[in-house]
C-alpha cells in the first residue's frame, strides 16, 4: 500500500541480478580465454578429425586424401578404422594377463610380510609356504603366457601391415574389388590429422557430403580416451546405446 520499503526490494532484487550477469560473463570470457588455449596446445586431438559415416567408396586412404584434399593440401595422416578381432582378443588377453600378474605380485608380497611379522604355528607356516610356491608357479606361467600372447600380437600386426599395405596397393592402381577392403575388416570410420590447427578447425566445422549423416566430423578425443571397440558404430546403434 505505497510502503517504501517494496522500493528497497526491488532495488535489491535488480542489484543482484545485474551483479550475477556480471559474474556470468566475467566467468564466460574466462572460460574462453582458457577453451582457446586448450585449442591451441600442441596435442593430437586438436589436429584431428573424428569422420563416421563413411561411403564405401571412400573407404581408403587414397581416396579420402583425394576427397578432401580438394579443400585441405596439409593433411598429414589418414587412419582408417579397422574390425580386426583376432587382434583384439589377444589384446584382451594381454590386458588380463598383466592385471592378473599385478594382482599376484602384490597378494604374494602381502603373504610374505605377514608371514615374517607373526610368529605362525609350524602347520600353518608349512600352509603359508605351500600358498606362496603355488602363487609364484602361477606368477611364471602368467609372465610365460604374457611373453607368448605379445609375441602373438607382433607377428599379427606384422600380417594385418602387410595385408593393408597390399590392399592399399591394389586401391592405387584402381581395383575396385579393392575399395571394400578384405571381407568385414572396414569400418566406416576415420580419423584425420592436419597440419594446422586452422585446417583442422575448419575440417570440424564443415558439412562434407551433400547428403545428411554422410562423412559427419566430429572434434577428436584424447588418444587415451578412445573407445576403439565403439568406433565405427552406426548412428543406430549409437542411438540405441
Amino acid at each position: 500500500h505505497g510502503d517504501p520499503r517494496m522500493f528497497a526490494g526491488v532495488v535489491a532484487a535488480y542489484m543482484i541480478s545485474f551483479y550475477g550477469m556480471w559474474l556470468l560473463n566475467k566467468e564466460y570470457n574466462w572460460f574462453i580465454v582458457q577453451r582457446h588455449r586448450y585449442l591451441q596446445r600442441r596435442a593430437p586431438q586438436n589436429y584431428s578429425i573424428f569422420i563416421h559415416c563413411i561411403p564405401k567408396s571412400l573407404r581408403s586412404k587414397a581416396a579420402l586424401r583425394e576427397y578432401f584434399g580438394v579443400f585441405f593440401n596439409d593433411i598429414l595422416e589418414i587412419h582408417l578404422m579397422k574390425r580386426i578381432p583376432k587382434l583384439e582378443k589377444l589384446c584382451e588377453k594381454r590386458d588380463k594377463l598383466e592385471g592378473q600378474i599385478k594382482h599376484s605380485e602384490a597378494l604374494l608380497e602381502k603373504m610374505r610380510a605377514a608371514k615374517s611379522l607373526v610368529l605362525l604355528p609350524v602347520a600353518l607356516f608349512q600352509n603359508h609356504t605351500a600358498q606362496e610356491e603355488a602363487l609364484a608357479s602361477r606368477i611364471r606361467e602368467d609372465k610365460d603366457s604374457l611373453v607368448e600372447t605379445k609375441a602373438q600380437i607382433e607377428s599379427r600386426v606384422k600380417e594385418l601391415e602387410e595385408e593393408w599395405k597390399a590392399h592399399e596397393e591394389a586401391v592405387a592402381r584402381g581395383d575396385e574389388a579393392a575399395l571394400a577392403g578384405p571381407p568385414g575388416s572396414l569400418l566406416d570410420a576415420a580419423f584425420i590429422t592436419f597440419k594446422t590447427l586452422k585446417a583442422a578447425t575448419c575440417a570440424r566445422q564443415l558439412s562434407h557430403h551433400q547428403l545428411p549423416f554422410r562423412l559427419v566430423a566430429e572434434e577428436a578425443p584424447v588418444p587415451g580416451h578412445v573407445v576403439w571397440s565403439n568406433c565405427g558404430f552406426n548412428r543406430y546403434r549409437k542411438k540405441a546405446f
